[in-house]
């Protein structure tokens, strides 16, 4: 088999048994790469490097939400209905499946404006955009287009939101009396405005549908789930383009004034704990994390181990059980 450019590509690879079929046109380590994280060096702004593949990572999260689906969308279904009874009757709970799919496929789709990959804007000077903004109001507006049930749209924009912010479930819980966690997120920098880059956007897609449709083939998406996400990411891509170079106020995308009604509140912390799981298991493919903390553990000081294991995995980020997607059902149930 071909050489993988990162531990993202080999996990794809290593589901399917087979060199993943965005190989050819792979960006990896040109001007076009489309990068899952940023690794900053000595915490300087200016000092950085682009690692993963953000096509792997968006791949491997749908696959993730797909396992997962089964386990989440009758609580949430319900949980809905308890905070807002017309759902009941206005909304099926397939609705519901196809609104977590695209929340969690599109949940990183902020990664590709240029602010993010190359950390300046077009002007060439150094911009910082909080990419889980742009994913977000992008992830709003295609669910607008596609689901078209405003409340919906809401509840899975506002897990998108969440999913960066509050790294830790326990900062969410302990907030969810107070709101200050909300007033945090619809805080003084609540807009976000962007550049990008129409080639990357346009690899991005096709790479994306290329994996898709190869796992469509496996059996490892159904028909039904390979139809929707290309759909999802046809219109958020047209969406990025669209709204290029215009400010983007969170507070009038994303409706902030009823965002600390518990109707709302409620079933996006829930749909906040789905995205987070799906997300975070499948950047467990990302071999970086793992290495770094086991250069951290006292090796050479048996009686320091467990204590520095401990330490180690007590961080926010090891809160969550990773798999590295070791088992994916061939169906949804």
């Amino acid at each position: 088999m071909t050489n993988i450019p990162c531990s993202e590509c080999q996990t794809v690879l290593d589901i399917l048994k087979k060199n993943p079929a965005c190989l050819a046109s792979c960006s990896y380590g040109s001007d076009l790469q489309t990068p899952s994280y940023i690794v900053m060096h000595n915490n300087e702004q200016s000092t950085y490097s682009p690692m993963g593949c953000l096509v792997a990572h968006t791949i491997l999260t749908a696959l993730e939400a797909q396992a997962m689906s089964r386990y989440f969308e009758q609580p949430i279904y319900r949980l809905m209905i308890a905070y807002e009874p017309s759902i009941g009757s206005s909304m099926p709970s397939e609705k519901l499946w196809q609104a977590l799919a695209i929340g969690a496929f599109l949940h990183d789709i902020g990664k590709l404006v240029d602010e993010y990959v190359e950390r300046k804007s077009s002007f060439g000077r150094y911009k910082r955009v909080r990419h889980h903004y742009v994913s977000a109001i992008i992830c709003k507006k295609a669910l607008d287009y596609l689901l078209n049930l405003d409340y919906l749209s809401l509840v899975i924009s506002y897990a998108v939101l969440f999913h960066h912010e509050a790294i830790d479930w326990k900062s969410l819980e302990q907030d969810f009396l107070h709101y200050s966690y909300l007033q945090k997120v619809f805080g003084t920098d609540d807009s976000a405005y962007y550049t990008v880059n129409p080639q990357r956007l346009e690899l991005f897609e096709q790479n994306c549908a290329l994996l898709l449709q190869q796992f469509q083939r496996s059996n490892l998406v159904d028909d039904t789930c390979q139809h929707l996400l290309q759909q999802a990411l046809k219109q958020a891509i047209g969406i990025l383009l669209q709204n290029e170079r215009r400010t983007l106020s969170l507070r009038e995308e994303l409706q902030v004034s009823v965002a600390q009604e518990s109707r709302y509140f409620a079933p996006a912390a829930a749909v906040y704990r789905f995205i987070f799981f799906a997300d975070n298991r499948a950047a467990s493919a990302r071999r970086i994390y793992w290495r770094k903390t086991l250069n951290s553990i006292k090796w050479d000081y048996p009686e320091e181990v467990a204590e520095s294991v401990f330490q180690a995995f007590r961080n926010q980020r090891y809160y969550i059980g990773l798999s590295v997607i070791s088992e994916i059902p061939s169906k949804r149930l």
